[in-house]
């Protein structure tokens, strides 16, 4: 307060230069927010985080307030609340935070971008983050069977591809030619031993089936009618004739004459 002609405050700002009112109004203004609430205990601010129920807009002005108590330079305060508006956040704003396009986001993007979490979006955007999270540590786990490096399956390994399409070296089975060896039909390998894999499989591709021999079939002996047959003839002497003509149809059958 000033004294003698300056008692009167209308006295004051009519003679003090605005210069020296500007500072004054700024250091009151200073020593007014380290006036420590007698309310609540004051706490320091690298102890002041976020709850998981609280709004981050909430965190940021006690944050904000307990800097502006107990630091002075106003550069100072403006780098730890955005370095502490982050670090000192719950898990959900931390993530979320941390995965904004922008690599220094001011404060009014951080407070906007956070007030979204809870609601549909953020949930499937949350969702959607997850899955893709997981497709890629099961993509950078798995291990290709074809040369055996992490990070892709046999069906897109091009190193596979192409060895696939490279020219065969020996076979390791007969060691005779320049084949695959599941394409290996040697009976025998260099050194004449056989081969019995190729041996079972060339019997079982080149042999002739077995014949089974048939019963012979028995035919019965031609019926010779009665009327065919004739009777021997006997002449007039008394004595019978010898009838030495075959039979027709009867092969090797012949009529011998009876005894007198």
């Amino acid at each position: 307060m000033g004294t003698g002609p300056y008692t009167d405050p209308a006295v004051q700002a009519q003679e003090c230069p605005k210069e020296a009112l500007d500072g004054a109004r700024n250091a009151a203004r200073q020593d007014f927010f380290k006036v420590p609430d007698a309310k609540t205990p004051q706490k320091a601010f690298t102890t002041i985080v976020q709850g998981p129920q609280e709004p981050y807009m909430q965190f940021v002005d006690h944050l904000k307030q307990a800097l502006e108590r107990q630091i002075d330079n106003a550069d100072a305060r403006e780098i730890l609340l955005l370095k502490l508006a982050v670090e000192n956040s719950n898990t959900d704003c931390k993530k979320l935070l941390k995965s904004l396009p922008k690599q220094d986001p001011s404060l009014v993007e951080m407070v906007e971008a956070c007030n979204q979490i809870g609601t549909i979006e953020h949930q499937y955007e949350a969702m959607a983050a997850a899955f893709e999270a997981a497709k890629g540590t099961f993509g950078s786990a798995a291990v290709c069977y074809g040369c055996d490096k992490p990070g892709r399956l046999k069906k897109d390994c091009l190193a596979w591809k192409k060895a696939k399409l490279k020219a065969p070296d020996l076979c390791p089975q007969c060691r005779k030619g320049r084949h695959f060896a599941n394409q290996c039909r040697s009976k025998y390998d260099s050194e004449g031993r056989p081969i019995q894999g190729n041996r079972s499989q060339s019997a079982g591709r080149h042999c002739a089936p077995t014949q089974i021999p048939q019963p012979p079939m028995q035919t019965q002996p031609p019926q010779i009618p009665a009327a065919q047959v004739q009777p021997p003839r006997t002449p007039s002497g008394g004595q019978p004739q010898v009838f030495a003509q075959q039979l027709q149809g009867v092969p090797n059958w012949t009529w011998q004459p009876q005894s007198q």
